[in-house]
């Protein structure tokens, strides 16, 4: 008896351990799409000025592809706290480098102007 109790138990115990430690499909596509989307934003934000205006259309419409597409998979997720931190980062970083580049662009035509 005591030997079946045991079994059912740690049988239980490690249901549990795999139930908890297991993440459902919707967090590893997440946590990809994620990835994904940082390391375009770092990818991006290292180009030089030179380099990422004359794509600069393009590279918008990939940002907005990829913000969008991680957008709709974090939806899917119950809790979405640890993953809001890091997109909030990289959208600020993505965000500053493009005020950058466009006021960069506007004060090059303004000087063109002149």
């Amino acid at each position: 008896m005591k030997n079946t109790r045991l079994k059912f138990l740690l049988g239980l115990f490690i249901i549990a351990f795999l139930y908890i430690s297991c993440k459902s499909s919707n967090e590893k596509e997440a946590d990809f799409e994620t990835s994904n989307f940082i390391n375009f934003v770092d990818s991006i934000t290292k180009l030089k000025e030179i380099d990422a205006l004359p794509n600069w259309s393009t590279t918008n419409s990939i940002y907005e592809k990829k913000l969008n597409a991680l957008n709709l998979t974090i939806d899917k997720l119950e809790d979405s706290k640890d993953y809001d931190e890091e997109i909030d980062l990289a959208t600020e970083k993505f965000e500053t480098y493009r005020k950058d580049i466009l006021k960069n662009t506007k004060s090059e035509s303004n000087d063109l102007k002149l």
